[in-house]
């Protein structure tokens, strides 16, 4: 049974406004649905008349919902959880490209400036540009603190910020213009990401990012995680397993790290316990546990990669550091959960 439907005469009877009434300029981090993800598989047949029908997948009890969401139309949803801070979609109108945040359970909409407000002055109005459509696609967001919302252009490799009721996007610093991000995430109500070699983290005071924490060497993939109010760094490395003298392989192995952001230092993580993680090009999903999901090894990273460009994954197990490589489609596994983590990667 969810929350909404047994407080319906508790929210009747209280001063507390409902999700939907906190108007277009509010975000109240109370009722956002942090353990929901929007299932990014093709509309089932039956659902074809209506594209705005959606799924909902809950991690923690495998439970899958069906949604009408009509405020998607007319709208592209940013894909993948490192688009999807604490489970708000982030949705930009087509045709004038201002940005939404949408909580698909309650259906409240916030309203943000248009990414042209990016251009010069001059710019601000009128017909927008190919070329800054293309360069302004939002391929991550998150939020920096209880109010400020952070969209990345993966294809530029720039950054900007806003508050509820800004008139303009306010573009952010501290990017390095050779190495484009490889994660995002937002913990505790603050924007984290990785670059070549550091873990940052947006100051708001300095419009910029700062490094938070050294990432000790330059891994593969890394994808950033909250485990249960700890931030994880899920990385990937490729490293060669010897047979002989003259055959080897490639093989990706899998470090977990918990962050310590007081000390920015990284502390190995030896065992997952009852947890699963998927992770890919879109950053990371961590299962609590595994009970409910039954294809779900507990204690297993699954992983992305490609073999004869054709998508395949692999399942790292943490505590015996096995790595096998299964021959299957990825959408397959764990209720769409990696899907989710792939979204939009071909």
């Amino acid at each position: 049974m969810r929350f909404r439907a047994v407080c319906k005469l508790w929210m009747a009877g209280s001063s507390t406004q409902k999700p939907r009434e906190l108007g277009e300029h509010v975000i109240d981090h109370r009722f956002h649905p942090r353990r929901w993800i929007l299932l990014t598989e093709p509309p089932a047949p039956e659902d074809t008349p209506t594209p705005t029908r959606r799924k909902l997948l809950n991690v923690t009890t495998r439970e899958i919902i069906k949604v009408h969401l009509p405020e998607l139309a007319g709208h592209a949803v940013i894909p993948g959880p490192a688009a999807a801070p604490e489970g708000m979609l982030v949705v930009c109108e087509m045709t004038t490209l201002v940005v939404r945040l949408l909580n698909p359970l309650t259906r409240h909409v916030v309203d943000l400036p248009s990414l042209q407000t990016l251009q010069t002055a001059d710019r601000h109005w009128g017909p927008i540009p190919f070329a800054f459509r293309v360069n302004h696609v939002v391929t991550a967001a998150g939020f920096a603190d209880a109010s400020t919302v952070v969209v990345y252009f993966g294809r530029i490799n720039q950054m900007a910020m806003v508050k509820p009721g800004d008139a303009l996007w306010t573009p952010v610093g501290g990017l390095n213009p050779e190495f484009p991000l490889r994660s995002t995430a937002t913990f505790q109500c603050r924007f984290y990401c990785v670059d070549r070699t550091n873990l940052m983290v947006l100051d708001l005071d300095q419009r910029q990012l700062v490094v938070a924490a050294d990432m000790v060497q330059q891994f593969r993939t890394v994808s950033l995680v909250d485990d249960s109010g700890r931030l994880m760094a899920v990385c990937s490395l490729e490293q060669v397993v010897r047979f002989g003298a003259r055959s080897s392989l490639t093989e990706t192995q899998i470090e977990l790290f918990h962050v310590d952001l007081e000390k920015g230092t990284l502390l190995p993580i030896l065992d997952l316990g009852e947890r699963a993680i998927f992770t890919g090009p879109r950053g990371a999903v961590l299962l609590p546990r595994t009970n409910y999901y039954f294809s779900v090894d507990r204690g297993t990273v699954f992983f992305r990669f490609c073999k004869s460009h054709q998508p395949h994954f692999g399942a790292f197990h943490v505590h015996s550091r096995h790595t096998c490589y299964v021959a299957s489609t990825w959408r397959r596994l764990g209720e769409h959960v990696a899907s989710y983590a792939t979204a939009g990667i071909k």
